[in-house]
C-alpha cells in the first residue's frame, strides 16, 4: 500500500522594495573648505626631526647618536 504524500503550496510576496515618498535631498552651498589646521600633525614634524638627525648622522657632520643628544 502506498500513499503519495506530495501536497504543492502556492503563495504571492509583495514586492521587496518599496517606494518612500520624501523631498529631494537639498545641496549644501558650494563653499571652499579651509582647512582646519594649518600646522602639520606632531608626528609628522617629530619624524620629519628624527630623519634629518639621521642625515647628520649618516653625512659624518655628527659621528654618534650621543653627540646629537649633548647638542640638545
Amino acid at each position: 500500500m502506498t500513499q503519495d504524500s506530495s501536497f504543492e503550496v502556492s503563495f504571492s510576496l509583495p514586492p521587496a522594495v518599496r517606494s518612500i515618498s520624501r523631498p529631494p535631498k537639498q545641496s549644501a552651498p558650494a563653499v571652499p573648505l579651509e582647512p582646519k589646521y594649518t600646522r602639520l600633525p606632531r608626528v609628522t614634524q617629530v619624524l620629519a626631526l628624527a630623519l634629518h638627525f639621521q642625515d647628520i648622522i649618516d653625512s659624518g657632520e655628527i659621528r654618534k647618536h650621543a653627540d646629537l643628544a649633548r647638542l640638545g
